[in-house]
């Protein structure tokens, strides 16, 4: 039976490069003087130790995304120690297990970029990397769990914990997002199911399903913002998508419903202000109407659409000369 020679403490493998109670480096004794504290002359702090390679706490050693690191297992969280990590390789990591999987629409995506094709290859790109290096983390920790006879439910470095399955539902959500973003929704909505399975209130699985079963399952993608409004009713975005489902059904008033909901929680959201006064415009509420794009263009008056929109509805209440000088504007905007 082995001791640390600083602190005494028991050394439960026997093999420890550093002590779990103290963090001092244990230093090779010849078996023949003994395992005395008292031999040991001297010693090495793990936070004196520099660079990405650093020794073992009761745990050992382990090879995360490419880097030997120092961790310490208590129950079933493993801590990795950051003393002696390098700060690039502390953010590695950190994006890896935190890294947002939503989806970003092909609305959102056209916006930002005139090849939409490309975009969404770059998009399907970063999503299979994501499920990728969250593979490897998972891969990593099992090995560690294997090694030293544990099962590890929770990682944590610095502030940052997450538990194991969470990053299991990254990895599934994340391959669900790249058949998203291939054109693959079958395959996509399938994933998300399994992400639900594992966990029926996961945000981001309802979010991206409910996006997929917008314009393919009106049912099914009420379900789902249902769900996300029960877990969060706070979320202007999802009271937003309902109101557009029903939009689209030319449920107008129940839309108005909805967005007016959205806009009490964040009045700056320019595309629910467009789809109230436009719900409001086919309910023959012109006036109303003209309030919302007045809304939108107190948000951006270098957008074109609350001006064209405005001119429509002074038309429809019979003044034209106004409606022209809105018309004028949104031509030179082009």
């Amino acid at each position: 039976m082995k001791y640390c020679h600083q602190c005494g403490n028991r050394l439960v493998l026997g093999t420890e490069l550093y002590c779990p109670a103290c963090g001092t480096k244990q230093i090779a004794v010849n078996e023949s003087s003994g395992n005395d504290a008292s031999t040991a002359t001297a010693s090495t702090k793990i936070s004196e130790i520099s660079g990405d390679v650093i020794g073992s706490t009761t745990s050992g050693m382990g090879n995360i995304i490419g880097k030997e690191v120092a961790y310490s297992v208590s129950g079933n969280v493993i801590h990795f120690h950051v003393e002696s990590i390098s700060a690039q390789t502390i953010q590695e990591f950190k994006d890896i297990i935190s890294r947002p999987v939503q989806l970003e629409t092909k609305g959102d995506l056209g916006q930002q970029s005139h090849n939409i094709e490309s975009e969404l290859d770059a998009k399907a790109n970063e999503a299979k990397l994501i499920k990728e290096e969250t593979k490897q983390v998972l891969k990593d920790i099992d090995q560690i769990g294997i090694e030293k006879g544990v099962h590890i439910d929770q990682i944590k470095v610095e502030e940052l914990q997450v538990s194991r399955t969470e990053l299991e539902l990254k990895d599934i959500i994340s391959e669900g997002n790249e058949h998203y973003y291939k054109g693959e929704y079958s395959k996509a909505i399938e994933c998300y199911d399994r992400a639900l399975e594992i966990n029926d209130k996961h945000v981001e699985a309802l979010t991206n399903k409910g996006q997929i079963l917008v314009n393919r399952d009106y049912e099914g993608a009420m379900q789902c913002y249902d769900k996300l409004l029960e877990i969060d009713n706070r979320d202007a975005k999802i009271w937003y998508m309902k109101g557009w489902i029903l939009f689209g059904r030319n449920e107008y008033s129940e839309a108005i419903e909805y967005f007016d909901n959205a806009l009490k929680i964040d009045s700056k959201l320019m595309a629910v202000w467009f789809y109230k006064g436009d719900a409001l415009f086919n309910l023959g509420r012109y006036n109303e109407a003209i309030h919302c794009y007045d809304k939108m263009l107190e948000i951006n008056d270098k957008n074109t659409t609350p001006w064209r929109s405005k001119a429509v509805a002074l038309d429809k209440l019979g003044k034209h000369k106004e409606a022209k000088k809105y018309y004028e504007r949104a031509k030179r905007l082009g």
